[in-house]
């Protein structure tokens, strides 16, 4: 972590003032927020596993972590990237994944889609 740095503040209290200590890093004072678009393309790098070359917003952390840094929804952010083409993204269960243009996997799993219509056409 960065360097620590100490900004002392006189607070009113009763009786006198006391000073109030606020610690920040120095890392925190200095750094510029990413824009969104790094910020997505990153957390797709660097919070996919060895599984999968997307990742799931809501299982991986992601929308939290947008919301954290942002204080807004994800999902704006990521529909303009979606229709920007920088992302492709696929629903999955409990939410939706997203991937760096040209990772998302081509499902072609005959025997699932002939389930699937064997359920429909009974």
């Amino acid at each position: 972590m960065g360097k620590k740095k100490m900004n002392m503040k006189s607070e009113a209290r009763a009786g006198g003032t006391r000073p109030a200590i606020t610690l920040t890093t120095q890392k925190e004072t200095t750094m510029e927020k990413l824009s969104k678009e790094q910020f997505v393309l990153a957390s797709i790098a660097n919070l996919r596993n060895a599984q999968s070359k997307g990742i799931h917003v809501v299982y991986s952390g992601f929308n939290a972590a947008f919301k954290k840094y942002y204080g807004e929804e994800s999902r704006a952010t990521t529909d303009a990237l979606l229709a920007k083409g920088v992302i492709e993204g696929r629903p999955a269960k409990g939410g939706f994944m997203i991937y760096k243009k040209g990772d998302l996997p081509v499902v072609t799993n005959d025997k699932r889609i002939q389930k699937t219509l064997d359920s429909i056409l009974r």
